[in-house]
């Protein structure tokens, strides 16, 4: 509920969420202009020491050269890559819960084509859901009740229980993904209908033995 990944069911059964980072250094006022690329709207108030424009949700902000990249946690990280997931925005960083999921991710998601697939799309487009969240707090509550509910599942499949995903579930997974794929990017809308595909197909599920049941 999770990706610029592109779907909710995905996003939690795929998290990882660490990294290196530090805050922006917001822009003080009549600093010496350092980035001059107005491209990112800091309007070129970086200092020297921290001569990376960044523009995060709110405000503009610098990053300096060992953490060049800006995220919309409103933090610098090293890699785009190490932005934080969606799945801890909704799970409020959950330290429990996470470790579930990241058990079903390395312990069955990626040990298939289809699920490494997924991971990649995941961490491809996780940055844009993350701020596509962070923006929409009605579309943020939602997907935190249907991450929950997954990670019930994912508990149950990490335990070798029987364990079966009902239509209903299934539904609401696919509704908050259209609600994703409706304020995404065209990238991320592609990718967010690939993976609806695989849903409704029931190809993801069965790939982990997870039958659907009415």
């Amino acid at each position: 509920m999770i990706t610029r990944i592109t779907n909710i069911s995905l996003i939690c059964i795929v998290f990882i969420f660490t990294t290196s980072s530090y805050l922006l250094a917001q822009c003080p006022p009549n600093s010496p202009i350092v980035c001059e690329d107005e491209t990112y709207g800091n309007n070129g108030c970086c200092r020297e020491e921290y001569p990376i424009c960044c523009s995060p949700r709110e405000g503009s902000g610098c990053c300096d050269l060992e953490f060049p990249y800006c995220c919309p946690d409103d933090y610098c990280y090293k890699d785009p890559q190490d932005c934080p997931c969606p799945t801890g925005l909704v799970l409020n960083n959950d330290k429990t819960k996470l470790e579930v999921l990241r058990e079903t991710r390395d312990a069955k998601l990626t040990r298939t084509v289809l699920g490494r697939s997924l991971v990649d799309l995941y961490y491809t487009h996780a940055a844009e859901i993350t701020d596509i969240l962070l923006s929409d707090k009605d579309l943020q509550s939602r997907t935190t009740s249907v991450v929950n509910e997954i990670v019930e599942k994912a508990y149950s499949l990490n335990n070798n229980e029987k364990t079966s995903m009902d239509r209903g579930l299934v539904k609401r997974i696919l509704v908050v993904a259209n609600l994703i794929k409706n304020r995404a990017s065209a990238d991320l809308r592609i990718a967010i209908i690939k993976v609806k595909k695989e849903i409704r197909k029931g190809n993801i599920f069965k790939k982990l033995g997870v039958p659907i049941e009415e």
